[in-house]
């Protein structure tokens, strides 16, 4: 994350608001979170987290509940930052180190300074408070010898700073940091980020990327110019906005006060603690919808994987169940030569009618030729019946394989634990999973993704198979335009149309999400079907999801996903 010290700038700038306000409640809803509530119109709490993959400093306006029974490092800051007066908020030069002046009470009532610092220092971050003399009263996270032999964060201990091992280039001149940098061999992208405060990995490279600046340049192989401007652009720098940034599949990745030109997903926030605290918030969803998918898929997967190596063996079978004419064309000819075939011969050499061709046919010397006959006939009699079988074996075999397929893609296109909850139940119903315990079944109310095309028409999509199936066959009308991707898993797509003729944009729009909402979501010329939800069948006993349809015309579409998903509108329900 590039949560570095020059984002938490803008966020203490942003803080300041708070300052000269009292503290009304203290929080600490999990053994890593405390956040302080005060006295003010402002809903939002200033909340600390010291989480070791996702430590941050933001106000939220998140509620969680608090422990049952309060730790002893939320009794302890009660005592004495309840009341007390926010005077100061401060950041370290540019250092990931904040300090929280407070004017409260002590021990014996008496009117006194207290400091609240924030370390933000990855999974060693902490919070700690100290009194006057600069002693530690306590801290979230105890630091005893046996975990850090060089600083320890204990009570009565006095707090000692973290040493600044970079340097800060606001307080310094051009020599200085020429000087810096010739005398660094390091690559140009590291010796920013280690040698200044402030700055992260990807700040660093997009600094380098606006000044055309290869990154993995030795520092000290830089030019006189380059350096210079450099130092100018440093200097000089300001932020062009608060950017969340997006991996293709809408994951949260990274966030900055600058647009980071590695990323093309992105969304602008209009400011930086709005920014941190949806992005926390919504990365925290989404890692436990993550791990929730990947459960799921891994399930879906096994399944698949055991039900493509069930059609592969089938297909065997099938290929093998070929060979009955064969047998068919052996008894016909020995019942054809019968003048020629005797009993105790092994084999016979005859002429075969259909091609023309001799054909030697193997013979139970024990068995008369009707009876050699007869067991040919029995063989073709029962690899026919085989046969017969196998085809419905593997017809079963690839519907499971398109329907776990469907289900794959709905696990993908997932953002909510709602949508990977009715998969669940979905897959709980059809056999795939067991059903733990004897807990009721939630009943889960989703609607599905709506889009609104330019001249006005709703397209709606499923989220997965069983709203596929509610969407098709309950909630569109007879008339209404269906889409889905020509034999490729995939959402069903509804134009609702009410009476009127849909435009060609529509449907084209209308395509482009069906693809979209597919396992070709990535891929080029998609084809995509579409009909009247009137020639749309459900055939008995088929699972969720699957369908026949009939009299329908196909599209052949790409999906840009940048225009699906940031510049179509979305129906206001």
């Amino acid at each position: 994350m590039a949560y570095d010290g020059i984002v938490l700038s803008h966020v203490v700038q942003e803080l300041q608001t708070l300052v000269g306000q009292r503290v009304d409640k203290l929080y600490q809803p999990e053994t890593d979170e405390i956040h302080i509530q005060f006295r003010s119109k402002e809903k939002r709490r200033l909340k600390f987290s010291i989480n070791a993959s996702m430590p941050y400093l933001t106000l939220t306006k998140i509620r969680k509940k608090n422990q049952d029974s309060p730790p002893n490092f939320l009794i302890l800051i009660r005592k004495y930052l309840q009341g007390a007066f926010l005077e100061k908020i401060e950041q370290i030069g540019y250092d990931r180190v904040v300090q929280f002046s407070f004017l409260g009470k002590n021990e014996l009532g008496d009117v006194t300074h207290f400091t609240l610092i924030y370390e933000l220092m990855g999974k060693h971050s902490n919070l700690i408070l100290i009194n006057n003399e600069g002693i530690i009263i306590d801290s979230l996270k105890r630091v005893p010898p046996f975990m850090s032999q060089v600083r320890q964060i204990l009570p009565t201990l006095t707090y000692e700073p973290l040493e600044p091992i970079q340097k800060n280039i606001y307080e310094m001149h051009y020599p200085e940091f020429e000087s810096l940098v010739l005398s660094n061999e390091e690559i140009i992208s590291k010796m920013l980020y280690r040698t200044f405060q402030g700055f992260s990995p990807a700040f660093s490279k997009e600094v380098l990327f606006r000044l055309g600046i290869d990154p993995g340049t030795a520092s000290d192989l830089l030019t006189p110019d380059l350096i210079s401007k450099l130092f100018i652009f440093l200097q000089n720098f300001k932020s062009d906005g608060y950017y969340i940034f997006k991996d293709r599949d809408g994951f949260f990745k990274d966030f900055h006060i600058v647009k980071l030109s590695q990323f093309d997903n992105l969304e602008m926030k209009d400011s930086i603690l709005e920014l941190i605290d949806d992005f926390y918030a919504t990365k925290d969803l989404q890692l436990r919808i993550r791990q929730h998918s990947s459960d799921l898929r891994k399930l879906v997967d096994n399944r698949i994987k055991r039900s493509e190596k069930k059609l592969a063996s089938l297909y065997s079978d099938y290929n093998e169940s070929m060979t009955a004419d064969e047998y068919k064309v052996k008894g016909e000819l020995i019942i054809s030569n019968l003048h020629l075939i005797k009993k105790g011969m092994t084999s016979a050499r005859v002429l075969n009618y259909y091609d023309q061709t001799e054909m030697e046919i193997e013979l139970n010397e024990n068995k008369s030729p009707q009876e050699n006959s007869q067991i040919y006939y029995k063989k073709y009699n029962k690899m026919k019946t085989a046969k017969d079988y196998i085809e419905g074996q593997i017809k079963q075999a690839k519907d499971e394989v398109d329907y776990l397929n469907s289900i794959t893609n709905s696990i993908q296109n997932s953002l909510d634990e709602d949508n990977l909850d009715m998969i669940k139940n979905e897959l709980i119903n059809q056999g795939y999973m067991k059903k733990k315990g004897f807990k009721k079944e939630k009943k889960i109310i989703s609607k599905p993704h709506c889009f609104l095309s330019k001249t006005g028409f709703e397209i709606l999509v499923g989220k997965n198979n069983v709203e596929n199936d509610q969407l098709t066959f309950k909630k569109a009308s007879n008339s209404d335009i269906w889409l889905h991707t020509k034999d490729i898993p995939g959402s069903h797509v509804i134009i609702s149309i009410k009476g009127q003729s849909v435009d060609d944009d529509t449907l084209l729009l209308a395509a482009e999400i069906a693809a979209y909402y597919s396992k070709s979501k990535y891929a080029s010329k998609v084809p995509v079907d579409y009909t009247e939800v009137r020639h749309v069948k459900k055939p008995s006993g088929a699972k969720p999801g699957f369908v026949n349809y009939f009299h329908q015309q196909t599209l052949i579409v790409t999906p840009d996903e940048d225009y699906l998903m940031n510049t179509v509108d979305r129906c206001i329900k």
